[in-house]
């Protein structure tokens, strides 16, 4: 019915195809829209991108053989239509059909993986609430936080909550990077109370280039 995706394999076991849902631990992204259509990035990284029903995409980092399902969701200014994965110069390029209700110009737009030629936007990463044994259920205070970074140069942190409130979002600190080709650490405190929904959010800034490849808050519980 458009709001679920299943993987469909063969196994051995059985000696059949079997399949799982691939969606299942995100399955709040698909709530009241469904899949419209659906593209496959090769290369250089393996994503699954998906337009929504109500203009927007989700994408979804796959790579079964390391066990890594990763999904996101993206905004735009335009409302997408539909979408198409073309072979180029080394990588896979991305095409979306946009609908600009303002002017009802339909036209394709090209999405590459440095958006160099795309609108200007903004990059949210929110994690999951954290998480450990006997914390499951007890407030959080998150004291600092260390990030892994590729390739980029600067974003803010701020700690999170249940409602992703604006009120935490004030408490931002700036973190920066060696903008290399390897990966580099940086370190924050943050300043937040205790939480018992405490997560982590990171934001991009004018449009600069972010990787994230871990983040290790460390938190202690009580309150």
């Amino acid at each position: 019915q458009g709001e679920k995706v299943f993987v469909l394999g063969y196994d051995l076991n059985i000696a059949g195809y079997s399949g799982s849902e691939l969606s299942i631990l995100s399955s709040h992204i698909f709530e009241g829209k469904q899949i419209t259509a659906m593209a496959y990035q090769k290369i250089p990284d393996s994503i699954l991108w998906f337009v929504l029903s109500d203009g927007s995409f989700v994408s979804c980092t796959y790579n079964p053989e390391h066990e890594v399902v990763a999904w996101a969701r993206h905004d735009s200014a335009f409302k997408m239509s539909d979408i198409t994965a073309v072979t180029g110069a080394g990588k896979t390029e991305i095409f979306f059909v946009a609908n600009n209700y303002l002017t009802l110009l339909r036209l394709k737009s090209r999405f590459d993986n440095d958006f160099k030629d795309s609108e200007n936007y903004e990059s949210i990463i929110r994690t999951l609430r954290l998480n450990a044994a006997e914390s499951f259920v007890n407030k959080k205070f998150i004291s600092r936080v260390s990030i892994s970074a590729l390739n980029s140069d600067e974003a803010w942190i701020a700690p999170g909550d249940f409602v992703d409130s604006e009120k935490n979002w004030e408490r931002r600190r700036k973190i920066t990077w060696d903008n290399v080709n390897y990966l580099t650490d940086s370190e924050i405190q943050l300043d937040n109370g205790f939480d018992k929904y405490a997560c982590i959010q990171i934001r991009s800034i004018d449009d600069k280039p972010l990787t994230i490849a871990a983040i290790i808050p460390q938190f202690t519980t009580g309150g």
